[in-house]
């Protein structure tokens, strides 16, 4: 999910304390909002089984899925399940494939696999078997440099990465030679990155008024070269919140009020296939590369609220990792939530959607409260047809074939990227 300033909160796992991993209060107080998100799903009402209204368009004519509020079957055991398959970056006799602070990750259809290690202002390229292969960029502003390498994409043979620093992003071949860097005006809020297969882009990107005040996502469509072919989405303004990483309570409240600020959370397939959702709601809308509508589905029930506890939980964060004492009623909290999270979707063209869910507990970690490594999950096939529902670890970063790969920290705290087996057998 992404607020109004694109950014963007990291779900598996947890930014630990090695190399290169020190959390900000920003970062831990935006952490622990998506784990209210989460938990919060309690206090929605069982007994309500009305469809919210929808809050996007529907183009008429559009075929509609509607879903009960619950799954028919629950969340039965092993029905979305991950497997560990592969480590990368936590071997210390190999310097040259360990990684500093990795921001994304993504793979050729030959298995190579490429991470943008932000913390090191590079690429680094391994092998499927996970052996390092080479590095690609350097610090600096020269072609093919980084200074905030951020997010990284395969179109078709080419590589794809983003600089939010340099505020451009370089094309490099799929063997490791750089080709060209484009700096569209787009990128200065670019806030996502897809690659298709037919080597064209699908980003996101926020759009201000004039003044600064307010900003809306976009999501495009375009060239390899940053050419727009089609404007696929553009939601609805909202207000940009100012953050104060020196006052947490400061930024606590300008989280809180962001939760019921128009969202725009996105998937798109390597297909060219694009998921949109507006977060408030369970529902969402499936498109074309080209912005064609293909179909809607959407789930009964009222949106979340965040319950007492919730409030309470986040109050006592603030005093004990922040030390400042403040009482509920010093804040002002949100109406409601939002009802989805994340969506994703994976090598075979599934769509999975990150709901929140009463499952979701609050459990302490090392610097306040974390989700729990339990995540709630609905998954549907490319026509919108409900297959399973279940528990993984949490969104991942990027899907092929049968595998899908995370940007995490191993039990010591180290940053890895570990590849997953993924499993879904259907009802």
């Amino acid at each position: 999910m992404l607020d109004a300033e694109g950014t963007y909160i990291k779900t598996l796992g947890r930014e630990g304390q090695g190399r290169g991993t020190a959390r900000t209060t920003v970062q831990t107080i935006g952490f622990l909002l998506a784990a209210v998100v989460l938990a919060s799903a309690a206090c929605s009402s069982q007994a309500e089984l009305e469809f919210a209204d929808w809050t996007f368009d529907v183009p008429e004519g559009t075929p509609v899925h509607g879903y009960p509020e619950r799954p028919s079957d629950g969340d039965r055991a092993g029905a979305v399940s991950l497997t560990e398959d592969l480590v990368i970056g936590n071997d210390p006799d190999d310097p040259e494939a360990s990684l500093y602070r990795p921001a994304d990750v993504t793979t050729a259809p030959d298995g190579t696999i490429f991470i943008a290690d932000g913390g090191a202002h590079h690429i680094k390229v391994f092998n499927p078997d996970g052996t390092w292969r080479q590095t690609l960029g350097k610090e600096g502003q020269g072609p093919g440099e980084f200074t905030g390498l951020r997010h990284i994409t395969v179109a078709s043979d080419l590589l794809v990465a983003f600089d939010t620093r340099n505020r451009r992003y370089s094309l490099w071949t799929l063997a490791g030679e750089h080709v060209a860097d484009h700096n569209p005006e787009v990128t200065r809020s670019l806030s996502s990155l897809y690659g298709l297969a037919d080597g064209t882009l699908v980003w996101t990107y926020f759009a201000y008024d004039p003044d600064r005040s307010t900003a809306r996502q976009v999501a495009v469509h375009s060239t390899s070269a940053g050419e727009e072919l089609d404007v696929l989405i553009e939601g609805p303004g909202a207000p940009t919140r100012e953050v104060f990483p020196a006052d947490p309570v400061a930024t606590l409240q300008a989280m809180l009020d962001r939760l019921e600020d128009p969202q725009l959370v996105l998937a798109v397939g390597r297909d060219g296939a694009v998921y949109f959702s507006s977060a408030e709601a369970y529902q969402v809308l499936s498109m074309s590369k080209d912005g064609a509508p293909q179909w809607a589905l959407r789930r009964a029930g009222a949106p979340p609220s965040m319950p007492e506890n919730a409030k309470q939980t986040l109050v006592a964060w603030i005093l004990e990792v922040v030390g400042v004492d403040v009482g509920i009623d010093e804040l002002s909290w949100p109406e409601r939530i939002p009802a989805i999270f994340d969506l994703r979707v994976d090598g075979a063209g599934r769509l999975f959607v990150f709901r929140a869910s009463a499952e979701m507990g609050l459990v302490p970690a090392e610097m306040g409260f974390a989700p729990s490594e339990s995540w709630p999950v609905d998954v549907y096939g490319s026509d919108g047809a409900y297959l399973a529902s279940g528990n993984v670890p949490a969104p991942w970063d990027h899907a092929r074939d049968a595998f899908v790969y995370a940007t995490t920290s191993d039990a010591n705290d180290e940053p890895v990227v570990v590849r997953y087996r993924l499993t879904v057998n259907a009802r």
